[in-house]
């Protein structure tokens, strides 16, 4: 028979574990920090804690966790975890560098760690391990270790780290500026890596949740940049069996099963969730909370919005395409002069005007699309040779950057073409999102068709993830050669149509015969 413990013995015990496991530790010193939230379990914070085991032990040196707002990411990451590996791990020479978007979020833990480490339960059981001043922007100790507080892009000179953790690295509020997300971007790639000790031991912890497909979580787990070395965790608010990270590095993955399972039942009810999802955007729901930056089923252009021209069970590698004919062919250019890949591409969209035989109804359809890093001559030619091929009437080049340049050299090399060209002036239709605001009706009343290629796939993806993709260039020619049919009069809507028909009828039966001059 086993006797109950004692309350010395239990104490024991849990310092014990407390001194094994992180998960033990936050449960442990939770009330220090929330003395009025009690700590609510389950199997996200064992499985976060658990990862962030692995880093300590040096098993996994890269690591991007992806996790909903309220997932008490910061608080276990940046407050816990040090606290952790200095006083019950018995590593205070560990050196921390800690960056965010503003380093008012840093010093926030950096203050709230100091907090823990000096109050009565932490000093009983590790206290003498180590003193520590009370800094917000430097948390040091007598051993060396420190907790520094920066921010993207912040200095860190002189600075170097045994682990570096980069909590929320993008701005919500500024997700949708190109140029921030580039700058921290570039701070990820050339900065960061360069702040570590040691370049094979040291570790990088990031932890957002996500904003864009360019944010740093889409930057750093590009292929291209050795995303493949990272251990990804990714953990969205409901479950989607066709949205998962998979097997992680230490061999964990999601325990649902069950789509629409919630990541933290324990914290969020389904009640509180389903409010929360009323409120949200989709954008914001998408993001934040899936960790999918495009609402399942897209964003302002839906994908189901693309009605589809053919059997949908073709190959699309091996369809032939017999367009049906059209009225009216024009090709949309967004050009840029470059061949090096991480510059923004040009793109080109052909699409033309159709009458559906059983509706009668004009239509858009999407004849070509192709988008290529290209320098002027190979860009002016394969334009050409585009528009030779899909008998285009009219060319559309933006008119910004090297739009002028492109025409003039067009019109220099091919001005006996039978197709013309038209610099186009965006400005008065506002900015970019604007301007796909501005034609998602044309969608949704099922005028934009589209064949079951490949390419057009690619086109449909660009559009419902704008504009939180990598790239929008499809997407800045395709509006810009709808707005071009509808400014021209060429594509009527459904309810324009009938006006249009309505009154050529009036004109029509109200049409005055006149009196010959000279009467025979």
């Amino acid at each position: 028979m086993l006797l109950p413990l004692t309350a010395a013995q239990a104490e024991s015990m849990w310092i014990s574990r407390a001194e094994e496991s992180l998960h033990y530790f936050v449960r442990l010193m939770w009330p220090v920090l929330e003395p009025s939230t009690p700590f609510a379990d389950g199997w996200w914070p064992r499985s976060w804690c658990r990862h962030l085991e692995a880093v300590t032990n040096g098993d996994v040196t890269r690591i991007i966790a992806n996790c909903p707002p309220g997932s008490t990411k910061s608080l276990i990451t940046n407050v816990f975890w040090p606290a952790w590996v200095w006083g019950p791990k018995n590593k205070p020479s560990t050196r921390f560098l800690t960056a965010a978007y503003s380093q008012t979020l840093t010093e926030r833990d950096n203050g709230r760690m100091g907090v823990l480490i000096s109050s009565p339960e932490y000093q009983k059981y590790w206290g003498h391990l180590f003193k520590a001043n009370d800094s917000k922007v430097s948390l040091a100790n007598d051993k060396t270790g420190w907790k520094v507080a920066s921010s993207v892009g912040g200095s860190i000179t002189g600075m170097r780290g045994d682990i570096f953790i980069i909590d929320d690295p993008n701005n919500i509020n500024e997700s949708e500026s190109k140029v921030i997300r580039d700058n921290t971007n570039r701070w990820l790639a050339e900065v960061m890596p360069t702040r570590l000790n040691d370049l094979e031991k040291s570790a990088i912890v990031l932890i957002q949740q996500r904003t864009h497909q360019e944010d740093a979580t889409g930057f750093l787990l590009d292929p291209t940049r050795g995303g493949d070395r990272w251990c990804y965790v990714m953990v969205p608010m409901e479950y989607d069996p066709d949205w998962t990270c998979g097997e992680t590095q230490i061999g964990w993955k999601d325990p649902r099963t069950i789509k629409g399972d919630l990541f933290w039942p324990e914290r969020f009810s389904a009640e509180a969730s389903a409010q929360l999802k009323e409120t949200m955007t989709d954008y914001a729901w998408a993001g934040q909370f899936q960790q999918h930056p495009e609402p399942r089923g897209g964003a302002i252009i839906k994908r189901d919005w693309w009605k589809l021209y053919g059997k949908p069970d073709e190959d699309p590698t091996a369809v032939k395409l017999k367009f049906p004919p059209f009225s009216y062919v024009a090709a949309s250019l967004d050009c840029a002069l470059t061949d090096k890949t991480e510059n923004d591409p040009s793109a080109l969209v052909v699409m033309g005007i159709w009458e559906v035989p059983q509706t009668g109804q004009q239509a858009v359809m999407l004849m070509n699309v192709w988008i290529d890093h290209l320098k002027m001559h190979d860009l002016v030619q394969r334009v050409a040779k585009t528009c030779d091929k899909y008998r285009v009437d009219t060319l559309l080049i933006e008119n910004k950057a090297n739009g002028h340049s492109v025409q003039q050299e067009i019109l220099r090399n091919y001005q006996r073409s039978d197709w013309g060209t038209i610099l186009v002036d965006p400005t008065p239709a506002g900015g970019k999102v604007a301007r796909v605001h501005a034609i998602t009706h044309l969608f949704e009343e099922g005028l934009i068709w589209r064949p079951n290629t490949t390419w057009a796939e690619d086109m449909i993806d660009e559009a419902a993830i704008f504009p939180r993709g990598r790239h929008d260039d499809r997407v800045d020619a395709l509006s810009q050669c709808l707005r071009h049919f509808r400014e021209r009069g060429i594509l009527y809507r459904k309810q324009e149509k009938r006006w249009h028909d309505d009154d050529i009828a009036t004109l029509a039966r109200n049409q005055v015969v006149p009196k010959p001059l000279y009467p025979g």
